[in-house]
């Protein structure tokens, strides 16, 4: 077997470039979880304005999911990005977002389901999906502009 040894030029462009990359890391970081950081206020935001202006007024539904726990968690990995939204309340989110509340009669011991507006919250979170998606699209492109701006190899 015969083997060849040969010699690699421009090493130096490729340290420059790992000693630009390793300092850019965390300011690029910090702006990718500030702009996650605007998608997950906006679908927190969303939720809460649809559950206001959507989810029946009379009875106080609309101001008591509205005023519930909205936790919104963010998660950035090298694979992607992802904003969760929980609601902690006593009310079944899944079935209300399905068009329906069930709840007592006022004064007696009856049940009714109500029907509601179907949407109010899945409707909401996807619209916010779409704006962040957007938003955290910008942030990347702004990265990769100051990043290549910045580094002349």
């Amino acid at each position: 077997m015969s083997e060849r040894y040969f010699t690699i030029t421009g090493l130096d462009k490729l340290q420059r470039l790992g000693r630009v990359l390793e300092m850019e890391a965390a300011e690029v970081r910090g702006e990718l979880e500030a702009g996650l950081q605007v998608a997950a206020d906006a679908v927190k935001a969303r939720a809460i304005r649809s559950a206001r202006t959507t989810l029946p007024k009379s009875g106080g539904l609309a101001e008591r999911v509205a005023g519930g726990q909205f936790q919104v968690r963010r998660r950035l990995t090298p694979a992607g990005a992802a904003v969760t939204l929980e609601v902690d309340s006593p009310y079944r989110i899944d079935r209300m977002d399905a068009g329906e509340v069930r709840h007592p009669v006022f004064g007696g011991s009856a049940w009714v389901v109500q029907p509601i507006t179907p949407g109010w919250f899945s409707d909401a979170t996807h619209d916010a999906e779409e704006l962040g998606t957007v938003a955290l699209g910008a942030v990347v492109e702004h990265i990769i502009h100051h990043i290549e701006d910045g580094v002349n190899l």
